[in-house]
């Protein structure tokens, strides 16, 4: 088991210590920019077996989560909602969701917390 980069990526399979907060600012122009600060000591777990991911992580009540999804590590990568996971809401508990992952092909992993409307 291996710790993700400080960009909280993680390849399935691998511990995420951190867990990331997107605040939308509104700019000029109705432009809107995405910043994700790390917030201390929540994990991202995976687990893999054949075509299913199953990600858990301890929740906290109150806070809203989404989890994104690449296929890339890359420069530039494009980071998608994984289906299902857009509004989250935290319980207190332990939260699982599985992902359809075709197999052969590796999949990166976020959580961050939805800021409130």
């Amino acid at each position: 088991m291996r710790l993700s980069d400080k960009s909280g990526v993680l390849r399935t399979g691998v511990i995420a210590p951190f867990l990331f907060v997107l605040l939308a600012l509104s700019g000029i122009a109705g432009c809107v920019t995405e910043i994700q600060k790390p917030v201390a000591k929540t994990a991202l777990f995976t687990t893999r077996t054949g075509d299913q991911a199953v990600l858990s992580w301890q929740s906290k009540a109150g806070e809203i989560y989404a989890v994104r999804y690449s296929e890339s590590r890359e420069g530039g990568a494009q980071w998608k909602v994984l289906p299902g996971c857009e509004r989250i809401s935290g319980t207190g508990e332990v939260i699982e969701k599985t992902d359809e992952v075709p197999v052969g092909t590796e999949r990166y992993y976020r959580l961050i917390i939805v800021p409130a409307m």
